[in-house]
């Protein structure tokens, strides 16, 4: 079952969601944040059993040059109450523009922080530039 917005609003006041959040008809809007992190070295291969290395950045202002990947977090910091869970989809218009926002989806019950996201331009356009913009949302379900 997704949560109204009445319930994400009461969530909002226990302190599990920021003040300052937008809430939707059953969706909280997060921000791209100033973290993001990019592969370091260029490697012919990837490997899954070994640990990958990355160049981190923080600013206000980020380029994402065409088809490259990004990892990002989410402004807001969160927290998933034990008894529900969440998951994170992108929004249709980023979508739209050819920017793919991808993440593991599901946030389980109990966590807390930052939201990471995984973020692709899929067209070989001009870069997109980032400025706390409203890339995903974040939708509560109850089991």
């Amino acid at each position: 079952m997704i949560l109204s917005h009445q319930t994400l609003n009461k969530l909002k006041e226990l302190g599990h969601l920021p003040r300052f959040a937008k809430v939707g008809p059953c969706s909280v809007d997060l921000h791209l944040g100033n973290t993001f992190a990019q592969l370091g070295i260029k490697q012919k291969f990837l490997f899954l059993d070994s640990e990958s290395v990355y160049q981190h950045v923080q600013t206000e202002d980020f380029l994402l040059e065409p088809s490259k990947f990004v990892l990002a977090s989410t402004q807001e910091k969160i927290s998933v109450p034990n008894h529900l869970a969440a998951f994170v989809a992108g929004r249709s218009s980023v979508g739209r523009l050819g920017l793919q926002i991808q993440n593991a989806g599901f946030v389980d019950s109990g966590f807390q922080g930052q939201i990471t996201l995984e973020l692709q331009p899929s067209r070989k356009a001009n870069p997109v530039e980032s400025r706390h913009s409203d890339l995903p949302n974040r939708l509560f379900s109850a089991g």
